[in-house]
């Protein structure tokens, strides 16, 4: 590979990441619009609508609600790596970011008939409390996507001097190693198949890795001793927050 081709492979990387910046932020207001005026019909402000045509657009509203979390996720990797995206950090605890995850995907848990259990490990950390949530969010959903029914997917904290380690344990068919090194990439998939319908954006997983770096952390993914995969955010402890050497 040569020092041109090197330079046309990120002059169409750059090309292709300003493309994406600049259609996730054109989608929006429309996406708004249409949002809006799909509401007031379902709830019959523009007249009483005949039944097949209101599950219709209940149909056409929840395409538009997956449209608008792409289109969110684009705008949130976007500035994460543009390093636009201002943390809003102070004092969070470990086990209230694992409860409130547990408690937003208990219902999709359920419905997959999966057991979704989180740790109590008290451990304070220093963090943007929604995005930390944001990022352990998109990796126990992507947890559930990828197990059989019946089994169990786990929150949990290891504890070391200086970094917590927030880990999703699940029983799933686990990562292929070959895919191991990429699964965090934007816009890549795992070869396995995922359990629950619907299309993964390839985005979920960038997202993770590009909070977890905003905390000065990491994210990886493991083999679960026994089969399964163990995906993993380290964030660093509040001993190892900047204002608490203050």
């Amino acid at each position: 590979c040569t020092a041109h081709d090197v330079t046309e492979l990120r002059a169409v990387e750059r090309l292709k990441e300003k493309f994406l910046s600049i259609v996730s932020h054109d989608l929006r207001a429309p996406i708004t619009s249409i949002g809006i005026s799909f509401h007031l019909l379902t709830e019959g402000k523009r007249g009483k609508l005949p039944e097949k045509m209101t599950t219709a657009l209940e149909r056409a509203e929840g395409s538009l609600s997956t449209l608008t979390v792409l289109v969110n996720e684009l705008l949130d990797l976007d500035k994460l790596e543009a390093g636009k995206m201002a943390l809003n950090s102070s004092v969070v605890n470990a086990r209230d970011i694992c409860a409130k995850t547990r408690d937003t995907l208990l219902g999709l848990a359920e419905s997959a008939d999966i057991s979704l259990v989180a740790s109590d490990i008290d451990c304070s950390l220093w963090a943007d409390e929604l995005r930390l949530t944001q990022a352990l969010t998109n990796l126990v959903s992507n947890a559930i996507k990828f197990s059989p029914k019946g089994s169990t997917v786990r929150i949990a904290v290891e504890l070391s001097k200086d970094v917590a380690e927030l880990q999703v344990i699940d029983q799933g068919p686990g990562v292929p190693d070959s895919e191991k090194s990429h699964v965090f990439d934007k816009f890549k998939q795992t070869s396995v198949k995922s359990n629950l319908k619907g299309k993964s954006s390839g985005i979920g997983l960038a997202i993770v890795r590009a909070i977890a770096e905003a905390h000065n952390g990491s994210a990886g993914v493991a083999d679960a001793p026994g089969g399964g995969s163990i995906f993993y955010l380290r964030i660093p402890r509040l001993s190892s927050s900047p204002e608490s050497d203050a």
